[in-house]
């Protein structure tokens, strides 16, 4: 069996509607649906703060028929499809059944922290490529959503010929975008950043890799156990960063992150 890819369902998330959301996000969506008409796109930059959130946003409108051709990837997308008031509705309904309740929240908060910084620091890789940075973003964001099932899922497995197997975080997030319907790119992004394959067609793995190696090596997440991972020869000859964009890409995840993690209070 492939340990990093999971094509079958995994029946045990069938009843995993909502990953946990950050009370932040929700208390700035409450805010913004207190105005009059708020802008979809208003909306959509608030939740694509949250990986909880995003995802979930995408399983639903991904999960719908909109007459689209193609998955829908970034919070944008989704909720120029939605609208304001479905968007809204979403966040209702997921204030009132948040499992973030259930889970540690120093945990919870520096998972965040990392998703959010390394959303931010592949947005910034990608745009040095003329890559789609939006989907580079919302690929950082959701690289280790595995990580949140896992934490509501501790024994998670999947059965197989050979008997109950059980799933690592990086199978278990691949298992999730399979069956949240993710859009072919950002699952295969999911499934191999860890070990970016040596294929054009899959660049945003690597770009999630390094962003990930950079946001370890920045230390901006404070957290005190995290290593720097090995860093895949392949993806830093492929991606060939020079010395200035380099800078320049630490300098911008420092100061969206670090923002960000004051506006949410994390």
């Amino acid at each position: 069996m492939n340990r990093t890819a999971i094509h079958e369902p995994v029946p045990s998330l069938a009843k995993l509607q909502t990953l946990p959301v950050m009370p932040g996000v929700l208390r700035l969506l409450f805010e913004a649906g207190k105005q009059e008409n708020p802008e979809p796109v208003e909306l959509s930059h608030l939740i694509a703060l949250d990986p909880g959130l995003t995802a979930k946003l995408l399983r639903l409108t991904n999960a719908s028929h909109f007459g689209t051709n193609s998955k829908v990837v970034t919070a944008d997308q989704a909720a120029a499809l939605l609208g304001s008031n479905q968007l809204l509705q979403m966040a209702a309904v997921t204030s009132h059944h948040n499992p973030a309740s259930l889970l540690p929240a120093d945990a919870l908060e520096q998972f965040w922290r990392r998703s959010i910084a390394t959303a931010f620091c592949a947005k910034a890789i990608a745009r040095t490529h003329h890559m789609k940075h939006d989907y580079a973003y919302t690929a950082g964001l959701l690289h280790r959503c595995g990580d949140l099932v896992r934490m509501l899922y501790p024994d998670l497995h999947t059965t197989t010929s050979e008997g109950n197997i059980p799933l690592t975080a990086i199978q278990a997030g691949t298992a999730l975008a399979r069956q949240w319907q993710f859009a072919d790119t950002l699952t295969d992004a999911l499934t191999h950043f860890t070990a970016p394959p040596d294929d054009p067609h899959q660049l945003l793995a690597s770009v999630v890799h390094l962003a990930e190696a950079f946001v370890t090596a920045l230390d901006i997440c404070g957290d005190k156990a995290a290593t720097l991972p090995l860093l895949s020869t392949h993806a830093w000859d492929t991606l060939a960063l020079t010395e200035a964009e380099c800078l320049q890409v630490f300098r911008e995840t420092e100061m969206h992150a670090l923002a960000t993690f004051d506006l949410l209070q994390i």
